[in-house]
């Protein structure tokens, strides 16, 4: 992964774009070049954030290479607790969100998932939200919402997560936004898909139907996208270059 940043004046940005520390992915090799400015990284909340810090006008440049080995096993099929049961720690998974207003979507999550007590209701959920919206890039922004998703059946990935999210949690199913970095995205990119929690664990889901949760890396956790931008900008004027992504597949790993 490469990019740049001109800091116009003092300022610092914080990027998430590292890897994730956690029990199923194990990062076997990571090398982190910052040009221009000096840097740290920082956990904030579970994740690994990469700070840098202008003083003066100047411009940075970033790559970024890893070797990430993916441990996380394929989910089964059970029967999803209500969320009278869930968890309290989760509870804040639940609620509406900017991007994720499950509170306009709940009549047609209601009706078109009928079962609460189907198993496969993870499942069946990435499915209709993949056959439901065409991947039409350009077609949202960063202002896109999940209601304004469905009327217009088409988005990116992270309009298909915020869509997904938004039905899970109309049906009390606790569920987050998580950018990673994923082998078959096109094109390549920072990819979003679904954390949800099916009352044992939590699981991966990809609605856009590009990878498998067994070969995604987690960069960053959030209600929606807006809590994991890739790049933020905490002070000072500057501009951002887009970033460039490769993620190939390395025997039985992902970088």
């Amino acid at each position: 992964m490469r990019l740049g940043i001109d800091f116009a004046s003092q300022g610092r940005a914080l990027l998430k774009v590292i890897a994730g520390h956690s029990d199923d992915q194990v990062v076997r090799h990571e090398d982190i070049g910052i040009w221009g400015a000096p840097y740290r990284t920082e956990l904030l909340g579970e994740d690994r954030v990469i700070v840098i810090d202008a003083d003066t006008p100047l411009q940075v440049s970033l790559t970024y290479d890893t070797v990430v080995s993916v441990e996380r096993a394929p989910g089964r099929p059970r029967v999803i607790p209500d969320a009278h049961y869930t968890h309290v720690m989760h509870g804040a998974w639940l609620i509406p969100s900017r991007y994720c207003p499950s509170d306009l979507l709940m009549p047609t999550a209601e009706a078109v998932f009928t079962d609460r007590m189907d198993p496969e209701l993870l499942e069946h959920c990435r499915e209709w939200v993949e056959r439901t919206l065409t991947y039409v890039p350009g077609s949202s922004d960063a202002m896109t919402s999940a209601d304004e998703t469905l009327l217009s059946r088409q988005g990116i990935c992270r309009d298909y997560a915020h869509l997904m999210i938004s039905m899970l949690r109309a049906l009390g199913i606790p569920a987050r936004f998580a950018a990673c970095y994923g082998p078959g995205v096109e094109p390549q990119d920072f990819h979003a898909v679904v954390e949800a929690h099916d009352g044992e664990r939590w699981r991966l889901l990809d609605p856009t139907g590009m990878t498998t949760p067994e070969e995604l890396v987690v960069i960053a956790r959030g209600r929606d996208a807006a809590d994991v931008p890739w790049c933020q900008i905490q002070s000072g004027p500057a501009e951002v270059a887009s970033p460039q992504v490769e993620v190939r597949r390395v025997g039985a790993a992902v970088a």
